[in-house]
Order: C-alpha cells, then structure tokens, then sequence
C-alpha cells in the first residue's frame, strides 16, 4: 500500500521524537512493522524516492549509469532512489533537447502562445474597428454641428 508523505513524516517524526518502539508506533498508525522499519532505515540513509534533482544530478547519474547492464542499473536506482523509468525519461529529455527539438511540454505550450496571439490579434482587429467607427461618428457630429451652426447664420 502507498501511503501519502505526510503519514509517513508523521511517523518518523514519532520514531526520532518519542521513546516508544518502531513496533508500538507502527501499531498505533495502522501501518506493518516493515514499512515503518523500512522507512526508517530509508530516512537514515538519506534516500528518498521524491527527491527532486537538479539538471546537473540528473545528467550525471545519465552518464554513470550509461554503460551499466540491467541488473546494475535495478542496484544503481535502488541506491539512488530513482526508478529505471525514470532514468530513460531523462534520457528521451537530454535527447529531444541536444536535437533541438522541442519536448511534448514545449510543443503543448508553443500551441498555447500561437492560439492565445491569434485571440489577441483577433482583439486588436475588432478594437481598431470600435475605434475607426468611433472616430467616424465623432467627424460626422462635428460636420452636423458646423453645418447646423452655418445654417443658424444664415
């Protein structure tokens, strides 16, 4: 079962803070003693399978895990804390990057400037038409009005 993250700092906050057993906490919270043992032995190494990595962490475990074979690389994630998953997924981005191609999120995006340019361009035409007819009916009242005040003269 995957338990959100909050349960489990909850947790270790119990095991760092209190004096009861991993046992008694892990009773209390519902949770099997092996995942609480678990997830304190992860919180003790430093492992963390929600960390977030910098593009720098990113492409170095790229290029150490590069020349690895499939059992070595399962043994590398599991130190690491990443999935092998995920490691391609970096992979295809480093790739779609280096090529000069934009990735699914730029493209997703790039679509979304384009539509909202058209919408505005779309705006400004029918702001310039308001204008131009605004513009016009101002000229046209003024020749009514100088035209009016000619015919008061006469």
């Amino acid at each position: 079962m995957v338990y959100p993250d909050n349960v489990k700092e909850s947790v270790l906050k119990q095991i760092f803070a209190s004096s009861k057993t991993i046992a008694d906490i892990a009773r209390e919270n519902g949770i099997p003693y092996t995942t609480v043992m678990t997830w304190k032995i992860k919180a003790q190494k430093g492992y963390s399978m929600n960390k977030k990595f910098t593009a720098e962490e990113k492409l170095n475990l790229l290029f150490q895990s590069a020349s690895m074979n499939e059992v070595e690389l399962a043994e590398f994630c599991r130190k690491k804390g990443i999935y092998p998953s995920t490691l391609e997924k970096w992979k295809q981005s480093c790739l779609e990057n280096i090529d000069g191609q934009p990735g699914k999120k730029f493209k997703k995006k790039e679509k979304q400037l384009k539509q909202k340019i058209v919408k505005l361009e779309r705006e400004i035409r029918k702001k310039d038409k308001t204008i131009a007819e605004t513009t016009a009916l101002l000229v046209l009242k003024k020749l009514e009005d100088i035209l009016g005040d000619q015919e008061d003269e006469r």
